[in-house]
């Protein structure tokens, strides 16, 4: 399958419809149409990323092709193609949603330019979206912070077990969000009117779990002065979110098994068990598959818990997601510390990127309430942050090694390299930071036949 961007071209001239397929078809996936009900019918079958659209179509016109497509179709980059003599039809055009225009006659590496402008502010345009929409608390269009591929692949995982009640079980390292996917689930699914109630397993001592748990009776043990409900009760009708759920007690696990076989409660102290109606989400930062294997923690309850597994992954493997969690963050921190903390310059966002996180997005959100308490402008620089001053900063370039004698094209390759390896492959956010053209970096990697 290729990974070129796909360009349609609608447009009555056959000669222009050749230009383009031969100009751009080296850095796009180009298909071109003659006539607007064909293009139309094609993008209804495969939806492409950019459409370039003549304005002067027999039978329907680039206008109304136009305002189908944005009503339809809003993710597609239109850029309208005029003669010289009818640009203002093509401004409005650009005011009815159209990101761009090109007259005829064109420079081709103007039409390339104007493609990877559209592109990029779809992107920008898509990642604001998803910030606003996480801001007004929008879970069922947002739940999770993040464009990276690793999130979007968590995202499909979340939307396929959203409206079942079986059970999750969520693993990943300590701050990677693990309760943020479990609110998420839960408040997108049909128990979203009922409650979320949390236990972090590993915060609450051995001998009182149970307890907190279950419940207990008045009198079942010095202290208990009246009866309480336990979490799995309060969680009745909605779902009960075990966090760490690898601390549980090796005894208590085959009594949070039987709960979970017969859908029942016991109180400790009690004689008659309440019949509950709950959905389990389970998260653990350990290996617990390696729990099981040294018998750490029971099979039959690890089968229980895990029917169907989401894997988090740490923030040093998606640190393209950096940016929006600084946006999000620094709006948070600035009620809590009352201040107008605006930006965060290039330089300090270089190193933001370059560290490796070991706290994950926890720790990314300290680090920024830190740096803004001590920062005396509205721009977080380098130096208000302490942590990339520490053994934790690591330079952006740090595999990079230029050693005397070395060619200029060896050097490239690896800078190339290097760069295609922090953006996972993504093409237009390794061109945009070497200041090249997504044609020119592609030739670049095909020709050092360099894989990622």
């Amino acid at each position: 399958m290729s990974d070129l961007v796909k360009v349609y071209v609608i447009d009555d001239d056959p000669s222009i419809c050749q230009l383009f397929e031969e100009a751009l078809k080296e850095s796009y996936d180009v298909t071109s149409f003659q006539d607007g009900e064909s293009g139309i019918k094609a993008i209804e079958e495969s939806t492409p990323d950019v459409l370039l659209l003549d304005i002067m179509l027999p039978g329907k016109g680039g206008m109304e092709i136009l305002e189908e497509v944005r009503e339809k179709y809003p993710r597609i980059v239109v850029i309208m193609v005029t003669a010289y003599d009818d640009v203002e039809t093509a401004v409005r055009a650009v005011k009815l949603g159209a990101h761009d225009y090109i007259a005829k006659p064109f420079d081709l590496e103007e039409v390339e330019v104007t493609i990877e402008k559209g592109l990029e502010n779809r992107e920008l345009r898509e990642e604001v979206k998803q910030l606003r929409s996480f801001l007004e608390g929008d879970f069922q269009h947002s739940p999770l912070i993040g464009n990276s591929k690793q999130m979007e692949e968590v995202k499909q995982r979340i939307e396929k077990v959203v409206n079942t009640d079986t059970a999750v079980l969520i693993q990943g390292e300590s701050g990677t969000g693990k309760e943020v996917v479990a609110n998420s689930i839960h408040y997108n699914s049909s128990r979203s009117d009922q409650p979320f109630v949390a236990v972090n397993c590993a915060a609450i001592p051995s001998d009182l779990l149970e307890s907190e748990l279950f419940g207990h009776k008045k009198g079942a043990f010095t202290g208990a002065e009246e009866d309480k409900k336990g979490k799995i009760e309060l969680a009745d009708g909605g779902t009960l979110f075990l966090d760490e759920i690898g601390a549980m007690p090796f005894p208590m696990q085959a009594k949070m098994l039987r709960v979970l076989q017969d859908q029942q409660v016991m109180p400790v102290g009690g004689e008659e068990a309440r019949q509950l109606d709950f959905r389990l989400i389970s998260a653990t930062s350990s290996n617990i598959e390696k729990m099981v294997e040294e018998d750490r923690f029971r099979r039959d309850l690890y089968y229980r818990i895990n029917v169907f597994e989401i894997k988090l992954p740490p923030l040093r493997e998606r640190k393209e997601d950096i940016a929006l969690f600084c946006d999000y963050f620094l709006q948070e921190i600035n009620k809590k510390v009352e201040k107008e903390i605006k930006d965060i310059s290039p330089e300090a966002r270089e190193l933001l990127e370059a560290h490796d996180w070991p706290g994950n997005v926890r720790e990314l959100r300290n680090a920024l309430e830190s740096a803004a308490v001590v920062a005396e402008d509205a721009v977080l620089r380098p130096e208000d942050f302490d942590l990339l001053k520490g053994p934790g900063r690591r330079s952006g370039n740090e595999q990079l090694v230029f050693e005397a004698g070395m060619s200029l094209a060896e050097a490239e390759e690896q800078l190339v390299k290097a760069t295609l390896q922090k953006y996972d492959g993504n093409i237009t956010r390794a061109a945009k930071e070497l200041g090249v053209t997504r044609k020119t970096l592609r030739k670049k990697r095909d020709d050092y036949g360099i894989e990622v």
